[in-house]
């Protein structure tokens, strides 16, 4: 029997838009994309789930 892959929803909370009403301080938003990266890394190379996340508008120019 051939089951349907999991789904997983990734959120960080600074790159997912948590922290909306001010800007986002550079190093906080670097050190939150990195986290995001390499867990969508970590999953992509599992190579056994649909991965969905979420994106706050100010990361437009980060190719996912």
């Amino acid at each position: 029997m051939r089951s349907s892959p999991l789904k997983i929803l990734v959120h960080e909370y600074v790159t997912g838009g948590g922290w909306q009403g001010t800007d986002l301080p550079a190093r906080l938003a670097a050190e939150a994309l990195a986290m995001l990266m390499a867990v969508l890394k970590d999953f992509q190379s599992w190579g056994r789930a649909h991965i969905t996340t979420t994106l706050d508008n100010r990361f437009d120019d980060v190719p996912l």
